[in-house]
């Protein structure tokens, strides 16, 4: 599986006359998919806990001060499309509120928690699309057909014909 045959597939979804050969041939078809596909793999990722995607990761200390209520400030994985959860990694029994977490996005995304140390399980950014699973390339290929839809069949057919690089 490759970015090109996801979105030809997305491209067929919507009754698109061409396919794309490379995603970077400029054609009108691979320039609106170059726009659409990471915003659209991002959404799907966002949608569900995907399995395929799940990480455990350690979160670093940040240097803020944890509003009221709250005792460390850790700084966001930049590859995580959503926090699904964060815990500590030294459990306190003691700890009457063990799950206490917050995720501020103001001025910048940061966790703020009660926890000593902590590790977040994420859903991580994939972009290899061969790690993939099969239900999550179809829902982007659909995903990425509804945002293809619009822009491309108001491109008057002549121009769908033209060949410039692209495979039928």
């Amino acid at each position: 599986m490759s970015i090109e045959s996801i979105v030809n597939q997305s491209l067929d979804l919507i009754g698109y006359k061409r396919h794309i050969g490379n995603i970077w041939d400029g054609s009108p078809a691979a320039r609106v998919a170059l726009n659409a596909f990471a915003q659209t793999r991002d959404e799907v990722l966002s949608a569900a806990p995907w399995d395929f995607a799940r990480v455990i990761l350690l979160l670093e200390a940040d240097p803020r001060e944890a509003p009221m209520g709250f005792l460390f400030s850790w700084t966001r994985p930049a590859s995580a499309i959503t926090v699904l959860d964060v815990y500590t990694s030294v459990p306190d029994l003691l700890d009457p509120q063990p799950s206490l977490w917050i995720e501020a996005t103001m001025p910048s995304r940061i966790i703020f928690t009660r926890y000593p140390a902590a590790a977040a399980t994420i859903t991580n950014r994939i972009t290899d699309v061969t790690l993939w699973t099969p239900e999550f390339t179809l829902a982007v290929i659909r995903g990425l057909a509804e945002k293809l839809q619009h822009p491309l069949m108001a491109v008057p057919k002549d121009q769908q014909d033209e060949s410039r690089g692209r495979s039928k």
